[in-house]
């Protein structure tokens, strides 16, 4: 798909034709959508040594940390879903049937990762609008995975939809955070919460809650690629401890000359040697603002408890 849109003749490229996914089931996610075609037993051990080779050149590449994205509906998500999976062979059926493609990879996976590194599953909680798999099967597959090594789980939601009366998900902050609460007591294994946590004072709210393990950070770092140091800053003030060496060194030498001119005092600029001009201060709205220069960037929202 691109830009949400199933490919067509005009997408090709060197006059190939649209590229045809797989899925559990030959059904189309839409009207317009191309029909996958639905995975044979042989399809389905392919992927499998897929994710096992995959996770192999992680490795090999340094990383110590490796997730299992088995949510938004990609092709893990697919076969848990009933709404996407309408086998009748062990790759479908009843949850247990539906949840052995998931439980393979993670196997796969963590039988070539070593056991002093964690692996994460990435899932969605629930379907989204119109879904069938809800919570109480996510909190079936979380003790599967426990029992074979997962260590945390990595709480989403949404991108499968069907008639039933499942309601959409509120995007409000913290929208996951109830998911990964509930996972945690009821599993007894690290959990990971997601979703529009912007404040560092969420977030530490959240953990200090004991309603998840970790707070994961995805689109907010686009605008503010140093959110860890800002939280930092924010909750403890020493984010430039968290920072390259010399990226702190730059940070502290402004901080240094900045701070003995809180905003809003009498400031003048010297033009040549008996002539000054006073200088005008940048009026700032909001509570955000801070009387003096901070070292980082303040792009903290407010959250209200």
């Amino acid at each position: 798909m691109q830009n949400w849109a199933p490919l067509t003749a005009e997408n090709t490229f060197a006059g190939r034709e649209p590229w045809l996914g797989v899925a559990p089931s030959a059904i189309p996610v839409s009207k317009d959508a191309h029909t996958p075609k639905e995975m044979s037993r042989d399809d389905i051990a392919a992927v499998v040594r897929a994710w096992s080779e995959a996770a192999k050149r992680a490795l090999q590449a340094g990383y110590e940390i490796c997730e299992i994205h088995g949510a938004h509906g990609y092709l893990i998500h697919q076969f848990l879903s009933p709404v996407t999976n309408k086998r009748s062979d062990a790759y479908g059926g009843d949850r247990k049937g539906r949840m052995r493609f998931a439980i393979e990879v993670a196997n796969a996976v963590r039988s070539v990762w070593p056991g002093d590194r964690p692996v994460f599953f990435r899932c969605s909680v629930v379907d989204g609008k119109g879904g069938i798999w809800d919570l109480e099967d996510t909190i079936c597959l979380a003790r599967a995975l426990k029992d074979i090594g997962i260590d945390a789980i990595d709480c989403s939601s949404g991108g499968i939809q069907g008639n039933s009366a499942f309601p959409l998900i509120p995007r409000v902050p913290g929208h996951h955070v109830t998911y990964a609460s509930h996972i945690r007591r009821e599993v007894d294994i690290m959990t990971i919460a997601v979703g529009l946590i912007t404040d560092p004072r969420h977030a530490e709210a959240v953990l200090k809650g004991g309603d998840a393990d970790y707070i994961a950070i995805a689109r907010e770092a686009i605008p503010n690629p140093n959110w860890p140091a800002d939280a930092a800053d924010t909750l403890n003030g020493d984010g430039l401890a968290l920072l390259p060496l010399d990226y702190a060194y730059r940070l502290r030498g402004r901080d240094r000359t900045t701070s003995g001119y809180p905003h809003g005092m009498a400031v003048t600029i010297p033009l040549i040697e008996k002539r000054h001009e006073p200088y005008a201060w940048f009026k700032r709205s909001g509570t955000a603002a801070r009387d003096v220069y901070s070292p980082l960037l303040n792009t903290a929202k407010s959250f209200e408890t």
